[in-house]
């Protein structure tokens, strides 16, 4: 491409990762966070079954977590919701979840971090 601001990215070509505290997951960064000068990072995320996003939370990064499909149960704090397919839910910065997939398939995710997800920014 001719202008350096205009990135591509190619499917094929993204590197998959596992986050840490979470097992049986594997991330593909749609949107790294430094190519949107740290105001937001797109992850795509698969838990296979039997695996789960431990609990964690984010002190700088608000996460918009958009599911796919598959079952899963997410713990906000005190609060439980169940999301399939089509469902979202927003978790403030510095609120404690867990993930856990209810689905015999893998659970297919969108997460949106906004600032983006910083490497130091998951904590227990």
């Amino acid at each position: 491409m001719t202008n350096p601001s205009i990135k591509h990215y190619v499917g094929a070509e993204l590197e998959p990762y596992t986050p840490p505290r979470h097992t049986l997951t594997s991330n593909l960064r749609l949107l790294p966070g430094a190519d949107a000068e740290g105001a937001v990072s797109v992850v795509r995320g698969t838990i296979e079954h039997g695996g789960s996003a431990l609990p964690h939370r984010h002190l700088k990064s608000t996460q918009f977590l958009h599911i796919l499909s598959g079952r899963c149960s997410v713990e906000l704090g005190d609060d439980t919701l169940e999301l399939a397919g089509g469902d979202s839910v927003l978790i403030p910065t510095d609120v404690v979840h867990h993930v856990e997939v209810l689905s015999s398939e893998p659970l297919e995710l969108i997460n949106v971090y906004y600032p983006a997800l910083a490497p130091d920014d998951t904590i227990e």
